[in-house]
């Protein structure tokens, strides 16, 4: 019969499509022509499901592991798979031979065949697949949906068909013939169709004798011996098994033999539209081998199954197909003996560690008594047969050695008594699915035999097979040093490390997702095989994993590896060897020489450093320091290694040649201006300095003094110096230029207040100067552009250049009070807490700043952009208040407007100055601070 478990092909094929439509076939890899085309098309496609697939499993373990509960993963779940992951990390996939579940409304609901009334049919509640009974009248009896959405029609040939009585789900149609009933059942798959014969007479009747199953909608072959193939107009099929009889005895009933014969083949034919029975003759096959028949009898012409993955064979009948049969048998009776067979995809476990392999149904029957026992084995193939092979081909395939059985795997016994035992049973196949793995085979078939005592028993066709498996970790990749940050070195040249502590990291990951460690080894060179420190990163989330390796020795070559883990298997395999030496010894401090004469202030010149060839200097790290050598610069050490010509903030970096010297640009930022700078070795070995404390290694270079004679480009008559204090008050339409050959005045707007006068020098003097002052026309209801002051364009900054002021902006005023460039990219300001000076760069501005203190005051600010060095210095009444890199050296100013008491953004007015001013200088070239000091007492900074 068909069983109510499994039925129907179109529900297996169904189910198929959705179990596997994320899994990637064992042999994918292997089936790209060389030419591509569409199977190279359908592998690409494969790998990017098992891709998605993999992802939703390692979103589901990391909530597992977090959650520490179970998670299914849904995008993996179908009518008879569930994929779930738990909390310890591994995976558990569950497969039933049948439909358990079915999909409805984003969700999923268990199988549900209890028949419900749609129009002109019977149809059951929850299936995956395609099925419906007639109400009763002519046309079809029932339909039958291949996976395209075809509809493949049984028709009833033998006038109306009386209304159905429904039971759950079975529609039985009484008395269709002269003693006989029709029950149609829904299963998980499909269903079932049974006549039920309940005479002898009837048997014998001639309507019997050519019962006919016509099929409409699709065309009959016979594939194989016994199967029965319907195939839909647009290429979609349906696979029957050959059509079988049981009698009544031993408690046979319409759902399935009983504890006597297996089903039987029945007589019949096939032709283009109809499979015809013929009851009669196989009623009297059977009274001539076994000598009886016991009423009523039951007719399963086996239309619509399914080709399931569960099946047996029997010696008595050699040639039958049991591949729908329900139950199945295994074991001995009388002239009975038989094999019982599970087959399941296992192709998605492939590369995975498998953790445990339960195969288990349902014991509904021990039938021959005294129970023997029954042994699990799992079958090698040369080539896989199709499911649901008969007794004579087993027979053929294991003497071909085709077929080989593993030795017993489990033997059961059960229960000790005869009759019903509706029991779970399970056996431990762990080993088959481990063997079959290994030998790359895309499914496992699990055999069922008794030894060769009488014991027969009877098992539900519907079967799990529940896999715990777990994906091992990743090869760890990214293998470097963290502390110091180096890469790794390989064998014939090591990374030089100048510790003897050292961190580690690696970037590890599992395709499992949840939590990972790593063990990493750490051993000499000379040795791989001896690990002498061994350390683990620690079980955490995936990602980076730190490992330390401490008290290492000078002079010694080590190696480190590391393997991921999951505390369940150990990953994949280790990272490659990670070699480095060890090597503490710093180098000497480099010798800077410079001209001895002719130097100048912001001019360009060169220094050479030099370094001893033998200490194995890597680079140098030199900055020039607008201040004598009494005042010390303070070097950041370094994260990593820097690159040759790096600009690391202030600090520059050059490599010296092979000889031990390199030549490097530097520009005298003082009349007294001090190169300092530091070697390091390939492990990162600061040079020290003596008498330096060996904490201050790196820190504090050797420095050398530059003394330089002032720029001539810093003097009244070079630059532009607009003196407010030196005009009578209040002060006229504009300011008069002390640029000796190109003069330009500074434009007061109308709405600048002109008449403040104050003393900035020396505020409690009596002294009255001339100075401009800005008022915030949010209150004054000063409106307009000429609220500021503003030269024409000058051009004296192809290089380097200053800008300085006197400035008094309120106790808690901030805003621009002198800007050039487009949109007010250079300028001198103040901000809530701070003075500020900015350059213009090929990307909008870079700053320095220092801190302002409370209070209404007046400050002499100036700002120095040196090209050269590549620094921004500001000054506050004529000391070096702060240093800062200016990232783009070769960015100059040009020919600009000066702004007076205004910022600018596209031309418009931006910021205005809350306060007051005076002298507004601009120089190209660099300052001294004596030069900045004569210039904030109002003399020619020529003479300072």
């Amino acid at each position: 019969m068909i069983s109510r478990f499994v039925r129907a092909s179109v529900a297996l094929s169904c189910a198929a499509a959705v179990v596997w439509a994320g899994a990637v076939p064992a042999a994918a890899s292997s089936a790209v022509p060389a030419s591509g085309g569409l199977v190279s098309t359908v592998v690409q496609s494969a790998a990017a499901a098992q891709a998605k697939a993999d992802a939703a499993v390692s979103a589901a373990q990391q909530q597992a592991a977090e959650s520490g509960a179970p998670v299914v993963v849904e995008e993996l779940t179908s009518p008879t798979e569930l994929t779930t992951a738990m909390p310890d990390g591994s995976t558990q996939l569950e497969q039933w031979t049948v439909p358990v579940r079915v999909p409805r409304e984003g969700g999923w609901v268990p199988v549900d065949t209890t028949l419900q009334r749609e129009g002109d049919w019977y149809s059951p509640a929850a299936s995956v697949s395609g099925v419906r009974f007639s109400a009763g009248g002519s046309g079809a009896l029932s339909q039958t949906q291949t996976a395209s959405g075809e509809w493949i029609s049984e028709t009833w040939t033998h006038g109306d068909l009386p209304a159905p009585t429904i039971e759950g789900d079975t529609a039985t149609y009484a008395e269709v013939l002269p003693g006989v009933d029709l029950k149609l059942t829904a299963t998980a798959s499909g269903m079932a169709s049974v006549y039920v014969v309940k005479s002898e007479q009837a048997a014998r009747s001639s309507e019997l004798s050519e019962l006919g199953v016509a099929v409409e909608g699709a065309t009959l072959s016979t594939p194989e011996r016994g199967l029965v193939k319907a195939r839909a107009a647009d290429g979609s099929s349906l696979l029957a098994n050959q059509p079988l009889w049981w009698d009544s005895s031993g408690g046979g009933t319409f759902d399935a033999p009983g504890a006597g014969m297996p089903p039987t083949p029945v007589e019949h034919a096939v032709t283009a539209d109809e499979v015809t029975l013929d009851v009669g003759a196989s009623v009297d096959a059977q009274l001539k081998r076994e000598g009886s028949v016991t009423y009523p009898i039951f007719v399963d012409p086996d239309w619509a199954p399914g080709m399931t993955a569960s099946w047996d064979t029997d010696r008595a009948y050699p040639n039958a197909r049991h591949l729908t049969t329900d139950p199945l048998y295994v074991g001995n009776y009388s002239t009975w003996h038989s094999d019982m067979f599970f087959r399941f995809p296992i192709g998605s476990v492939a590369g995975k560690q498998i953790l445990n392999a339960v195969l288990g149904t349902t014991l509904t029957n021990v039938a021959a008594c005294p129970p023997g026992p029954i042994s699990s084995h799992y079958i090698n193939y040369t080539s896989i047969p199709n499911p649901g092979f008969t007794w004579n081909e087993e027979s053929a395939m294991k003497a071909s050695g085709q077929m080989a059985w593993s030795g017993p795997m489990q033997s059961w016994t059960g229960p000790s008594t005869c009759g019903a035992k509706w029991e779970s049973v399970g056996w431990t196949v762990t080993t088959a699915i481990t063997t079959q793995l290994a030998a790359s085979k895309p499914s496992v078939d699990i055999a069922f035999t008794g030894n060769n005592s009488t014991s027969r028993k009877h098992f539900a066709k519907a079967a799990s097979l529940t896999i715990s498996y777990n994906t091992p970790p990743s090869t760890p990749t990214g293998a470097k040093f963290s502390s110091p940050d180096r890469p790794c070195g390989t064998a014939a040249a090591p990374a030089m490390i100048g510790q003897t502590d050292v961190t580690v990291v690696v970037d590890q990951r599992d395709p499992d997702g949840g939590n990972v460690d790593v063990n990493f080894d750490l051993v000499e060179a000379a040795n791989l095989g001896v690990v002498v420190q061994h350390t683990t990163g620690g079980l955490a989330a995936q990602g980076l994993k730190y490992g330390t390796f401490t008290g290492l020795t000078n002079g010694k070559t080590y190696a480190w590896r590391a393997r991921g883990s999951d505390w369940l298997i150990d990953g994949v395999g280790y990272s490659p060897w990670c070699y480095f030496t060890v090597d503490t010894t710093p180098p000497a401090f480099p010798a800077v020489s410079v001209p001895s004469s002719g130097l100048t202030v912001g001019g360009t010149s060169s220094a050479t450093i030099t370094v001893n060839p033998s200490d194995g200097v890597d680079f140098v790290a030199y900055t020039v320091n607008a201040a004598p050598i009494s005042e010390a610069f303070v070097f950041d050490r370094f994260a990593s290694r820097p690159t040759c010509g790096a600009v690391l903030g202030l600090v520059h970096i050059a490599c010296p040649s092979a000889t031990g010297t390199v030549s490097v640009p530097f520009s005298p930022a003082d009349s007294a201006s001090t190169i300092w700078a530091v070697s390091y070795d390939k492990a990162g070995n600061p040079s020290v300095v003596p008498g330096q404390p060996s904490s201050e290694a790196g820190r504090r270079g050797v420095g050398v003094q530059v003394t330089a004679s002032n720029s001539g480009a810093v003097s009244f008559a070079a630059g532009h110096v607009w003196r407010t204090q030196s005009q009578p008050s209040p002060l006229g339409a504009s300011i008069p230029d002390s640029h000796a050959s190109s003069p330009v005045p500074l434009t007061l707007g109308r709405d600048t207040i002109r008449t403040l006068k104050a003393n900035p020098v020396s505020p409690g003097s009596s002294l009255l100067k001339s100075v401009l002052g800005f008022a915030d026309p949010a209150t004054t209801g000063l409106t307009g552009p000429d609220f500021s002051a503003s030269s024409s364009a000058v051009s004296a900054f192809a290089g380097s250049y200053s800008v300085a002021a006197w400035l008094k902006p309120g106790a808690s005023g901030t805003g621009t009070a002198v800007s050039m460039g487009a949109g007010s990219a250079s300028r001198i300001a103040v901000t809530a807490g701070n003075w500020e000076f900015c350059a213009a760069t090929s990307t909008g501005s870079s700053c320095v700043s220092a801190a302002r203190p409370t209070g209404d005051q007046w400050v002499h600010v100036a700002g120095v952009a040196d090209v050269v060095n590549g620094q921004l210095r500001l000054y506050l009444d004529g000391a070096l208040a702060a240093t800062a890199p200016r990232p783009d050296t070769a960015q100059n100013l040009g020919s600009s407007v000066v702004d007076v008491g205004v910022a600018r953004s596209a031309g418009a007015v931006a910021a205005r100055w809350p306060g007051q001013l005076a002298d507004v200088a601009v120089f190209g070239g660099v300052p001294t601070s004596s030069q900045l000091a004569a210039l904030r007492l109002g003399t020619d900074p020529a003479q300072g």
